[in-house]
């Protein structure tokens, strides 16, 4: 749901899916993990966006979010995302008190850009931060015992972030991303994000030598793309 100009009018909201199933979540880095009930269409044209689940700092990024219900927003920071100190306290989910830790929270403030300054807002919570290396790190819990001026001075306003390092491990079994980000248990640290429509394998549709050569582009680090020939040598699919 984004703007088709700079002029923040309102954008289609014809490219939706509806319906998701709750996978893992945890309330001491607040966190949940949704999987759509249904696929995403191709002519969506998405991006699959990555992550990163090291305690490492980034010097800066972008929170992609939709403030009150609005159409997305691209808040940017220039200065070191650190552990956050608005937090260490207690929370009652509806099912017992939980502690935030701040050492489970990125906290960050936001920079001006030529459109404004970066802020976030009620509507904004669960939104992604994103590193310099353009992969997820967090998601947004609020303004905690900071302070959360929002439009009325932005440029004291404060983001914390739920750290993907926390969620990880999470508290148990059930409560963390490890089992759904990594099931195969292959240590994997980082994966970039990419857009499907970009990953090409070219080549003859025949295969005739043993040498025959096809091209395999956009395909992201760390990924692996398989594809099968039938019996009589024509490349029948690829996944």
């Amino acid at each position: 749901y984004e703007s088709p100009t700079c002029n923040g009018a309102d954008g289609s909201v014809s490219q939706s899916i509806s319906g998701a199933n709750v996978r893992t979540t945890s309330t001491p880095s607040d966190f949940s993990l949704l999987e759509l009930s249904s696929g995403i269409p191709d002519s969506y044209d998405v991006f699959y966006a990555g992550w990163d689940r090291r305690n490492l700092t980034s010097n800066s990024g972008v929170g992609i979010h939709h403030p009150m219900g609005d159409v997305k927003k691209i808040s940017t920071y220039n200065v070191t995302a650190i552990d956050s100190n608005c937090m260490d306290f207690n929370r009652d989910n509806g099912c017992g008190n939980f502690f935030l830790p701040n050492a489970n929270f990125w906290r960050v403030n936001w920079m001006a850009t030529a459109n404004g300054h970066s802020v976030t807002e009620g509507g904004s919570s669960g939104s992604p931060l994103f590193n310099s290396q353009s992969r997820i790190v967090g998601q947004l819990w609020g303004a905690g015992f900071c302070n959360n001026s929002n439009c009325t001075n932005p440029s004291t306003d404060t983001g914390n972030y739920g750290k993907i390092f926390a969620s990880w491990d999470g508290l148990n079994t059930t409560s963390r991303l490890r089992d759904w980000l990594d099931p195969l248990n292959t240590g994997q640290m980082f994966l970039d994000g990419y857009n499907p429509s970009e990953i090409s394998l070219t080549g003859p549709s025949t295969v005739c030598t043993t040498d025959t050569s096809f091209t395999l582009s956009g395909v992201p680090t760390g990924q692996t793309v398989s594809w099968s020939v039938s019996s009589n040598l024509q490349l029948v699919s690829s996944n």
